[in-house]
C-alpha cells in the first residue's frame, strides 16, 4: 500500500548522548502540534556527532501531505533568525520539507474461522485447465521512491541512433520531427526498456550520449510516479526524485507544478499519481531526451536528487568505468545486472544519508575509489566467466573423447 510521506531534515544543536528518548518524545511532540497529526504518525532516525534528524510524516493523501509541508515551512520561516525550530536550537537553517511517497505492506486481512468438519472427507476437486505453454508472470515487487530514481518503464520512449556517425539534428529531425517515415532512417523512437549499453542516444537537440549500463533492464520492479501533463497530453511520467529540467534549471520531478515550464517550451498544466514499471539508462553525459510515447521529447537527467550533482558533472566521462563499459558494452551490462544492482539497490538509502554529512573531497576520494572497486569487480566477474567456461569446454571434451574410446 502506498501511501503519501512528508520528510523533513534538521540538524539539531545536540550531542547524540543528548539526543534521549525523552528529547526525541518532546520533539515529536512537537512536530505533530505544528503539522497537525498524530505523534503515532512520526518516526525518526538519526545520524552524526551533530544530530541530524530526518522525520518522517505519514498522511492520507499527498493534499494533507502538501498542508503538513506548508505549517512545517512556516515554522522553519519562523525560527530562521534565532537559529532554532519548534523550540529547538539548530546549527543550520533546515532545508524546506520535502513530499513523496512510502510503501506500507497491505495489512493482512482477518482469518476467517475453520468451518465444521463434514461428517464425511469431501471429494477432492480437479484443479482448474491452464492453456497449452502459459505461465503466470512473477508479481511485481514496488519498492520506495528513494530506491528507484528512475522512467516509467511501458511509456517512455528515447530516440536511438541506427547509424551513431548520424548528426543530433537529423536524428532528432527523424525521431520528432515527422511521422512520415524517412527514406534512409540513421535515427529510430524506441522504448526506453529497448536499450542496452553502448547505445547512442540523443541527450538534447544539438547531442548524443552514449548508454553506459541500463538499470532495472530486467523487468520486475515498480516505483511510484508522477506524470506531467502538458495541453496535448502527458508529458513524461518518472519518478518524484527523478531530476529534469524545471523553469530552465535541473530539479527533482515532485517540484514540478501547473505552469512550470520543461524543455523545449512545454509547459505543465497538471500532475497525476500512478505506481508503475521502472526503467533508467545511465548514460555518459548524464542526460537523455525522452518521451511519453510519441510525444515531444523532454530534457531529463538520469540521476536522482541525491546524485545529480555528480552525475552532471564532468567527472564520470574520465572514469574507468565509463571507458571499460565503452569498450566491452556486453560485458558490463551483464554485470551490472547481476552484480552492481542488487549491491546498488541495498546501499542507496545508506550513501545518500552519508553524502548529506560528508564533506565534498571525501564524496571526491569515496567516488574515485568506489570506481577503481566496480572495474576490480568487472575483472573479477569476466574471470570467472572465462573460467567457468573453459571448465564445461573441456569437461565436453573429455566426455566425448572417453564416449569414442569405449565405442
Amino acid at each position: 500500500m502506498t501511501v503519501a510521506r512528508v520528510e523533513l531534515v534538521v540538524t539539531l544543536a545536540l550531542e547524540v548522548s543528548e539526543f534521549t528518548a525523552t528529547v526525541q518524545d518532546n520533539y515529536k511532540a512537537s512536530l505533530a502540534s505544528t503539522a497537525g497529526v498524530n505523534v503515532s504518525d512520526i518516526s525518526l532516525t538519526y545520524i552524526g556527532s551533530s544530530v541530524i534528524v530526518t522525520a518522517t510524516i505519514r498522511t492520507a493523501d499527498l493534499t494533507a501531505a502538501q498542508v503538513v509541508a506548508t505549517s512545517l515551512s512556516s515554522a522553519i520561516a519562523d525560527g530562521a533568525s534565532s537559529s532554532n525550530f519548534l523550540g529547538f536550537a539548530t546549527t543550520t537553517t533546515p532545508a524546506a520539507p520535502t513530499v513523496g511517497f512510502i510503501v506500507d505492506p497491505a495489512p493482512s486481512p482477518p482469518t476467517p474461522p475453520e468451518p465444521p468438519p463434514l461428517p464425511f472427507p469431501p471429494s477432492p476437486s480437479p484443479p482448474p485447465p491452464s492453456p497449452v505453454g502459459s505461465s503466470s508472470p512473477p508479481p511485481e515487487e514496488t519498492i520506495g521512491v528513494d530506491d528507484a530514481p528512475c522512467f516509467d518503464r511501458e511509456t517512455t520512449s528515447v530516440c536511438r541512433l541506427i547509424n551513431t556517425a548520424t548528426t543530433p539534428d537529423l536524428a532528432y529531425a527523424q525521431c520528432f520531427g515527422s511521422d512520415e517515415p524517412a527514406l534512409r532512417p540513421v535515427a529510430e523512437l524506441v522504448p526506453m526498456a529497448t536499450l542496452s549499453s553502448g547505445d547512442v542516444v540523443l541527450a538534447g537537440e544539438a547531442a548524443t550520449t552514449r548508454v553506459v549500463v541500463s538499470q532495472h533492464a530486467v523487468p520486475g520492479k515498480s516505483a511510484p510516479m508522477i506524470t506531467l501533463h502538458g495541453s496535448g497530453g502527458p508529458l513524461l511520467t518518472l519518478t518524484p526524485d527523478h531530476v529534469l529540467s524545471i523553469d530552465g534549471v535541473f530539479a527533482p520531478a515532485r517540484d514540478a507544478k501547473p505552469g512550470s515550464c520543461l524543455s523545449d517550451g512545454h509547459t505543465v498544466d497538471a500532475l497525476t499519481y500512478s505506481i508503475s514499471g521502472i526503467i533508467n539508462p545511465v548514460t555518459t553525459s548524464g542526460t537523455i531526451l525522452a518521451a511519453h510515447g510519441r510525444g515531444p521529447p523532454i530534457l531529463a537527467s538520469t540521476a536522482c536528487e541525491w546524485s545529480a550533482d555528480i552525475v552532471l558533472s564532468s567527472y564520470p566521462a574520465y572514469t574507468l568505468s565509463f571507458a571499460v563499459a565503452h569498450v566491452f558494452p556486453l560485458h558490463v551490462q551483464q554485470y551490472y545486472d547481476c552484480v552492481l544492482e542488487p549491491l546498488s539497490t541495498a546501499m542507496t538509502p545508506y550513501l545518500a544519508a552519508l553524502k548529506v554529512v560528508m564533506p565534498a573531497w571525501l564524496v571526491f576520494v569515496i567516488v574515485v575509489l568506489a570506481d577503481l572497486l566496480v572495474c576490480g569487480g568487472f575483472v573479477a566477474f569476466t574471470s570467472t566467466k572465462l573460467i567457468l567456461a573453459s571448465l564445461a569446454v573441456g569437461l565436453t571434451a573429455r566426455a566425448i573423447r572417453v564416449r569414442k574410446e569405449k565405442n
